[in-house]
């Protein structure tokens, strides 16, 4: 049977919602079920269960709605005799909003600012992860993605019992990060576990770190990142990633990026990730790419051969790029 890999593998828990997939980029969007406070967390994990059972079930007759104009979607093949006892092998955690800086294209921001964000009351995370691990919803060598808001923000007896949870089972660990404040929790778990981190710096210059942002921690990012990376090097199954989000207008020059990279050399690492803003994604999906984004995008893809790093095109938005680069 024809069906998405999202929905029959993954849940993410937003702040006010549960779902199988981010639908930052995508008109329709399936299974939201409020997180609504007037009823239990397992009452909404439940009706979670129920959505999803009915859109596989619209998968096997034709394809549902949130299909439509998807960019996510990733096709799984196999027999489905239920949904009901199938683990999870992705599990995101978002339950949490409050950040350290405010960068100009954060979602969460998009219609409210981030101060009135940071206000938001969080629920817990780990009863949830207790009735999943109890109803053997847990799949051995689960990934656990940890975002926000901001990872080295969550509180530690949060942090340690997702990781804690994640050794017993063998599995690994995705935390997106500012980088503005060094966690000894995620030091450690870069030095024992299968943890990846991946930080968005989006800039070479201070001048357009702060413009992106909107906070003044350059070079306290830069010094906590090579922290990180130290923490890191002698653990084969971790590493440090360092995001560059091009945005038109803002940090497309060869230039600005060309100083990322030198930066990134300087405190050696290796792991560069590069993805399209996904709001000007969105607004401009049907239209040819900036010559301007495209010879950044160009010079990524020298550079790393040039320099032996590793480059990632990731996101959402990766087909669009790829598809646009040599337009």
């Amino acid at each position: 049977m024809n069906c998405c890999d999202f929905l029959l593998n993954q849940i993410c828990f937003f702040p006010d919602e549960i779902c199988p997939c981010c639908s930052t980029t995508i008109e329709n969007t399936p299974l939201r079920p409020k997180t609504d406070r007037k009823n239990s967390l397992s009452f909404n994990l439940n009706m979670f269960f129920d959505l999803r059972e009915r859109y596989i079930k619209e998968f096997k007759e034709n394809a549902p709605f949130c299909y439509k104009n998807c960019t996510l979607y990733e096709p799984f093949y196999g027999t489905i005799k239920s949904t009901n006892n199938i683990p999870f092998n992705y599990i995101t955690i978002s339950n949490r909003t409050y950040c350290n800086c405010d960068c100009i294209y954060c979602e969460q921001t998009h219609n409210s600012s981030r101060e009135e964000i940071n206000k938001f009351k969080p629920y817990d995370i780990i009863p949830i992860l207790e009735e999943l691990k109890e109803q053997k919803l847990i799949a051995k060598n689960c990934k656990f993605v940890i975002s926000g808001g901001e990872v080295a923000e969550y509180p530690k007896k949060e942090l340690q019992y997702i990781f804690n949870l994640s050794r017993e089972i063998n599995g690994s660990l995705l935390l997106l990060s500012s980088g503005i404040r060094y966690s000894e929790e995620i030091g450690d778990i870069l030095r024992t576990h299968n943890a990846f981190m991946t930080i968005s710096v989006d800039s070479g210059t201070e001048k357009t770190y702060k413009r992106i942002k909107r906070v003044d921690a350059y070079e306290q990012t830069w010094n906590n990142i090579k922290q990180y990376i130290i923490d890191a090097k002698n653990n084969p199954n971790a590493n440090v990633e360092l995001k560059y989000i091009v945005i038109p207008g803002v940090n497309d020059s060869i230039d600005e990026a060309k100083k990322f990279i030198e930066k990134c050399i300087e405190i050696n690492c290796k792991y560069i990730k590069t993805e399209i803003e996904h709001f000007y994604m969105k607004e401009n999906y049907n239209n040819k790419m900036p010559e301007s984004c495209k010879e950044v995008f160009k010079y990524f893809f020298q550079i790393v051969k040039e320099k032996n790093l590793k480059l990632m095109t990731e996101g959402v938005g990766r087909p669009w790029v790829m598809s646009k680069i040599n337009e």
